[in-house]
């Protein structure tokens, strides 16, 4: 269509094409989102073991003896 300058005190309606084919979102729906939160609490759960594993074996170590000196 014509401008219409940004003074003027009116209304234009264009027929626009809609888009066709679909998105990712439409063809894979939820289960990306669902796999990759499920990844993301698998490997904080790994990392939780083996922090309590590495606390568990210092805890088991035996103290060391020191002698001052003497």
């Amino acid at each position: 269509g014509s401008w219409l300058g940004t003074s003027a005190s009116a209304a234009r309606v264009y027929d626009v094409p809609t888009a066709h084919g679909s998105t990712l979102y439409v063809r894979f729906g939820d289960w990306p989102v669902h796999a990759a939160v499920t990844v993301l609490v698998v490997l904080a759960a790994v990392e939780a073991a083996r922090r309590l594993r590495r606390r568990a074996a210092a805890s088991e170590l035996p103290t060391a003896q020191v002698s001052h000196g003497r």
